[in-house]
């Protein structure tokens, strides 16, 4: 029995990195938001709240414009433009978002390509390690409480 936990622990954790590399944009960072929105072009669409799911939803919504960065704020709803990458900092950074999804008038920033700073995920919760890549930073979330593990999601 040991032993096929074992297994089934690995294999999630291999899909887990397989489907986590694939992922073509990284997170730039938590900021604020108002109703003089900093990403014009109102919410494309709003997602359940499921973390990374959403982000992913938001993700190909911008890249399927061509548009170079995108957002997640209020746990799921998406705001990207073509100008997107130029005006998303125009309210300041802010500590209140949350999983990568960010918060009420806070919203969790993505943009596509490589990575060129790192920065610290200190509005995370402890229990999640960042690990970092020449892409992309990666999330490990191990949840003990439940007697399993939930290996990644990517910001």
């Amino acid at each position: 029995m040991v032993i096929i936990k074992i297994v089934i622990f690995i294999a999630t954790a291999f899909a887990c990195f397989i489907t986590t590399a694939s992922r073509d944009y990284y997170r730039k960072g938590c900021y604020k938001d108002n109703w003089d929105r900093a990403i014009k072009g109102g919410v494309f669409k709003t997602f359940g709240w499921e973390d990374i799911a959403s982000i992913d939803q938001c993700a190909d919504i911008a890249r399927s414009k061509g548009w170079k960065a995108f957002a997640v704020q209020y746990f799921g709803q998406c705001f990207t433009s073509p100008t997107a990458h130029l005006t998303y900092a125009k309210h300041g950074p802010s500590g209140i978002c949350y999983k990568g999804i960010g918060n009420s008038f806070a919203m969790d920033v993505y943009f596509f390509g490589i990575e060129k700073n790192h920065e610290s995920f200190s509005s995370h919760p402890s229990n999640y390690s960042t690990h970092f890549t020449h892409r992309r930073k990666i999330r490990l979330e191990v949840r003990q409480d439940q007697g399993r593990a939930r290996l990644c999601t990517s910001v």
